[in-house]
């Protein structure tokens, strides 16, 4: 695990609690470029939780997903300790569960939580683990672990946890919230659809994002009318939500959506992920998004990713890049000339006397 020089450590810690904002997203944007080890973890995952501005939080997520990356070999060891005593059967399991949970591992534990979520095997000891489960949220020491508790707990609890689940929805801690939605949907009860429409207004994108999910189980066309609103918001980690629900759910739209947020897309790595998906189930009018955006864009770096990708989609799609582009630059040309029209028309005449 890389080893952070302590001075550096120091001004990481105070940075990450300095009361000014800023100065909390310019430490970890420093921190998700890799320049961190375990020893201010806990501090990054305090803020991507409980942070109350939504940035921060977003900054914070990203920070872990980069250490996560430079730690790699020592999260793999837990991994396969979890994954080696998970191969035990019946009765022993049931111990295993106990006892790491018991434990004062919190690591451990998360990373089991992990697991069993994505357990088959698991689902044949719900009840063991739905009790276990509820048990631990009553009394866990540490809070970082309640969302990972949640989540567990729609896969392997029943309909009477919805009460629970809904005193959660009340919590002051964003990621608490937009677990208690993820379990909440994971139970697929209606009411729960009533329960968390109010939480589409919500400032953490998490927390939309799982509520338009919800939302979808019950009603696609809302859920899809909410996606194009987060799609076009001002602020990055709304429209990342945006790309994260298009990415999960079956939505009609979902090609219209990714390519016109293509066109006005102005972060490099959501920009790239919104390529990748157009790339990927990509048809005609996914190309002429990216011409369009093509034939206005004056940044360097972004212009050779979109005509890559126009490269790409044409030896698809078996289409002339160059005279789509023409096309394109003509029909922006129209549309233009109609605006300047359309402006002119609304002009009030001079009053002659």
């Amino acid at each position: 695990m890389k080893k952070t020089s302590d001075k550096l450590v120091i001004d990481f810690k105070r940075g990450l609690k300095s009361p000014d904002n800023k100065v909390r997203k310019e430490t970890l944007r420093t921190i998700a470029r890799g320049n961190v080890d375990a020893v201010v973890y806990g501090d990054i995952m305090s803020l991507a939780q409980e942070d109350p501005d939504a940035e921060v939080r977003y900054l914070a997520r990203r920070a872990l997903n980069s250490f996560n990356q430079a730690n790699r070999p020592t999260l793999d060891s837990a991994r396969n300790l979890i994954r080696e005593l998970l191969r035990n059967k019946g009765e022993k399991r049931k111990e295993v569960y106990q006892r790491v949970f018991t434990s004062n591992d919190s690591f451990l534990k998360k990373e089991l939580l992990r697991q069993l979520t994505r357990d088959k095997q698991a689902l044949e000891n719900k009840e063991v683990l739905a009790e276990i489960l509820r048990s631990q949220i009553s009394r866990e020491k540490d809070s970082a672990l309640m969302p990972s508790y949640i989540t567990a707990l729609g896969i392997f609890g029943t309909l009477k946890d919805i009460t629970l689940l809904q005193k959660f929805l009340q919590s002051s801690n964003p990621r608490v919230v937009a677990n208690s939605i993820e379990a909440l949907a994971a139970l697929e009860d209606p009411m729960a659809m009533n329960m968390v429409l109010k939480h589409l207004h919500h400032d953490d994108n998490r927390v939309r994002a799982n509520a338009i999910t919800l939302i979808h189980k019950f009603d696609p066309e809302r859920a899809q009318e909410e996606i194009k609103k987060i799609s076009v918001s001002e602020k990055l980690w709304m429209r990342s939500s945006a790309l994260y629900c298009l990415l999960k759910l079956q939505i009609p739209d979902q090609l219209e959506i990714a390519g016109s947020m293509a066109e006005k897309e102005t972060d490099p790595e959501l920009l790239n992920s919104l390529i990748q998906l157009l790339l990927s189930v990509g048809d005609m009018k996914s190309a002429e998004s990216l011409a369009r955006r093509s034939v206005t864009e004056q940044n360097g770096y972004f212009l050779n990713s979109i005509d890559g990708a126009l490269r790409v989609l044409s030896q698809k799609l078996q289409f002339d890049v160059e005279e789509l582009k023409r096309v394109v630059e003509d029909s922006l040309s129209v549309e233009t000339n109609e605006e300047i029209v359309g402006d002119s028309k609304k002009k009030p005449k001079a009053v002659t006397k």
